[in-house]
């Protein structure tokens, strides 16, 4: 059996948080029927690592190079992959910086044309958005996670 015939029972992904002026950069995607919002990032491949797969997912998403990235938070939760009902879910999200300054970027209309939908990135304000705005639990909980931390480094 081949790599690519096993069925995993775990699905990691890996986000990034990039914060600025105040603002998250969050991600809003439509495959087909099923609309999704996230942070930017997604999911490893095969022998590769989370750091990898960060810096993969960031250059693929946004264009861009992470320049630091830190641990915020892993998925303490049990999640089941509402793509897959067989696979758990655990989120890695890191806080990250880029080289570029993205400040201005995805002010107006960004959308980037899939196979079968969009992905549209754009800067929310941090107190204009609520856990509960996020698709998934991984990402829910991070952003709880994210505005506490803020909150305690003031």
């Amino acid at each position: 059996m081949n790599h690519s015939e096993l069925v995993p029972l775990f699905n990691i992904r890996v986000y990034a948080l990039i914060v600025k002026n105040n603002h998250v950069l969050i991600a809003e995607e439509q495959h087909g029927d099923f609309f999704l919002r996230k942070f930017p990032g997604g999911g490893l491949q095969f022998g590769e690592g989370i750091l990898q797969a960060l810096h993969r997912e960031i250059k693929e998403e946004l264009d861009a190079d992470v320049d630091s990235a830190s641990l915020l938070c892993v998925t303490e939760d049990f999640v089941v992959s509402f793509l897959n009902n067989k696979q758990q879910v655990i989120g890695v999200h890191y806080l990250v910086n880029l080289k570029q300054d993205y400040s201005n970027e995805f002010l107006n209309n960004n959308r980037v044309e899939l196979e079968n939908g969009y992905i549209y990135f754009k800067w929310v304000l941090l107190d204009s958005i609520n856990p509960e705005d996020f698709t998934s639990p991984v990402d829910k909980s991070a952003f709880d996670k994210l505005k506490k931390y803020l909150l305690e480094r003031g």
